[in-house]
């Protein structure tokens, strides 16, 4: 399994492809076009991610290192099954790893008297030279003009997070620049990583624990086909005629490199093994002003640039999601109404026959009943699916003649995104990263005091995760921080309705934590089918309800402790 494929092999199944195959089922030899990407489609994906998106991610972890792999990509041209999982070798766990990485504290050659962080990253995994060869090493400085394309700024975030630093005087933010003095013999001083990390890949996968809150994995590198999942709910929420797939970065970054690098050093960058390949890589939107050339006249620059990249047609009204009406419209399609109809019939059967669900589990009625509900899902999924890919088509088809009627009848056409359920500490945050100012009329100190602020916005970010199913029902108008949860904590539940399991958990919001359901059935459903779905009671549990470590030994145990303990109210209690 360790040899390469026999090469008569592999040149009989490329011929069998390209001639045999192609011809007989009418394959197509077209490349998808991709929507291409500029700075300006950068910033405005990043910007829209940051403080208008209301996109689930499970983790912050998961919304901040998305935007870094956006970043990377369009600074390196890297694929992302460089930085990510690639789905070509899955299982492998190798990416991007914490070794790849070699951070500096530098002294500016520029301007002696000021030091400045650097950051070298190794692509181990270009595709072709999979940890082969003489893989490309890439630099990154810092930004400071905005703050959101500093990719430096979010790795130290992430090592933060992960505890990565291998000093133990790097504690918090301003200790990178406290403890870092270049020696006057020295160019810089290293910020070394712990070697208990070097393996551990950065970007990594949300999963849920033990306790069934979601966290970031320790190990698990984040798979390149989930990295794409959420490109495309992103590139959708911010209104993008053609969302296109993650590499439409890497072609917007390779359309800067051409002209700007020579060819050898480019091929070297992007991982091509000849020049030839390139020509994939050229956008189908010719980027010169060939009228202008013709005509012997000043290029239109910005106009050409405007209209060779996806910014033209973006549309942050476009519609995002299927509305309740366009929901019961699917709901009527006759395939799945029989399905359910039949899913129904044996659910009432199976009930006057055995008395409850569970008891029927094992039966062969009972695993067609669930295989029916699985036929159900996935029906609806499809086309809830359809419906809104239409209705997308149907906005950018129709939306200059909808425009040109508003004008028409002197009405205008105005857009205000509804922010209500961004928590403002985003909004706090993205203020400060996206201020898209010169740089060099900013003092060094305040570009330092901005840097440090930052990393500590983001650090408190991670623990003020609002988990899914409270995502629409609590609307934080207030920072967290004045309005922190309570120090001392009271002994039981003031409203019996909080789970105790969320109370403890120092990750979520004080409203999160603090939430009161609807009813002690709604609770006891949470309970069961988020914390207690996974937890073994074999081993040893402790109640998570604030200052309570009490051991627990069993299902039966933990119920009858918060409801005689902490004054949580449950069905038959």
């Amino acid at each position: 399994m360790n040899k390469d494929f026999p090469y008569n092999i592999k040149r009989k199944t490329k011929e069998l492809i390209c001639t045999i195959i192609k011809i007989e089922y009418g394959l197509c030899e077209l490349v998808k076009s991709q929507p291409p990407c500029n700075a300006d489609a950068l910033l405005y994906l990043l910007h829209h991610a940051a403080t208008l998106s209301v996109v689930f991610f499970p983790t912050q972890r998961q919304r901040s290192q998305h935007g870094t792999i956006r970043k990377m990509m369009t600074a390196t041209a890297a694929r992302p099954g460089t930085l990510l999982e690639s789905s070509g070798y899955c299982r492998t766990n190798d990416a991007l790893l914490w070794g790849d990485i070699e951070l500096f504290m530098v002294t500016d050659p520029e301007y002696p008297s000021c030091q400045v962080l650097l950051m070298r990253v190794t692509h181990r995994l270009n595709k072709g030279k999979r940890n082969k060869g003489k893989a490309p090493i890439f630099t990154y400085t810092e930004r400071n003009d905005n703050l959101a394309f500093c990719v430096i700024q979010d790795i130290i975030e992430f090592a933060f997070m992960d505890q990565a630093f291998s000093s133990e005087h790097i504690k918090e933010p301003r200790d990178i620049w406290r403890h870092t003095k270049v020696p006057a013999h020295r160019k810089s001083t290293p910020i070394h990583f712990k070697a208990s990390m070097r393996n551990v890949p950065v970007f990594r996968l949300g999963v849920r624990d033990a306790h069934g809150n979601w966290t970031t994995h320790p190990t698990r590198a984040l798979p390149a086909v989930q990295f794409g999942e959420d490109e495309k709910k992103l590139c959708i929420d911010a209104g993008l005629e053609d969302p296109g797939s993650a590499y439409k970065y890497r072609k917007g970054a390779a359309a800067r490199y051409d002209g700007n690098t020579t060819e050898h050093r480019r091929n070297h960058m992007m991982g091509h093994a000849g020049s030839h390949i390139f020509r994939e890589y050229v956008n189908q939107r010719v980027d010169t002003d060939t009228q202008s050339v013709f005509l012997e006249t000043p290029a239109k620059d910005a106009l050409i640039k405007l209209s060779c990249h996806s910014s033209l047609t973006r549309d942050p009204s476009a519609p995002k999601r299927l509305n309740d009406d366009q929901k019961k419209m699917v709901e009527k399609d006759m395939k799945l109404v029989e399905l359910k109809q039949e899913h129904r019939r044996l659910r009432n059967d199976l009930i006057a026959q055995y008395g409850q669900l569970k008891k029927a589990r094992d039966t062969v009625e009972g695993r067609q009943y669930r295989r029916l509900g699985l036929q159900i899902r996935s029906r609806r999924k499809k086309l809830q699916k359809e419906a809104f890919n239409k209705e997308y088509r149907d906005f950018f088809a129709s939306v200059g003649n909808d425009i040109i009627e508003k004008n028409y009848h002197g009405q205008d056409t105005s857009f205000v995104p509804d922010t209500s359920l961004v928590l403002p500490e985003r909004k706090e945050l993205a203020e400060l990263d996206f201020q898209n100012r010169d740089a060099s009329t900013v003092s060094e100190s305040q570009l330092l005091e901005d840097r440090i602020q930052s990393l500590e916005l983001r650090l408190a970010l991670h623990h003020l995760h609002i988990p899914k199913h409270l995502a629409s029902k609590i609307v934080p108008t207030e920072l967290a921080r004045d309005k922190p949860f309570p120090a001392n904590f009271s002994t039981q539940s003031p409203t019996g309705l909080q789970c105790p399991d969320c109370l403890g958990n120092l990750d979520y919001h004080p409203a999160a934590r603090q939430y009161t359901f609807s009813s002690k059935y709604a609770l006891k459903s949470h309970i069961d089918d988020v914390h207690l779905a996974n937890r073994d009671f074999l081993k040893q549990v402790e109640c998570r309800y604030p200052d309570c470590k009490m051991p627990l030994i069993s299902k039966i145990q933990f119920y009858n402790h918060i409801v005689t303990v902490h004054g949580i109210l449950l069905p038959g209690a």
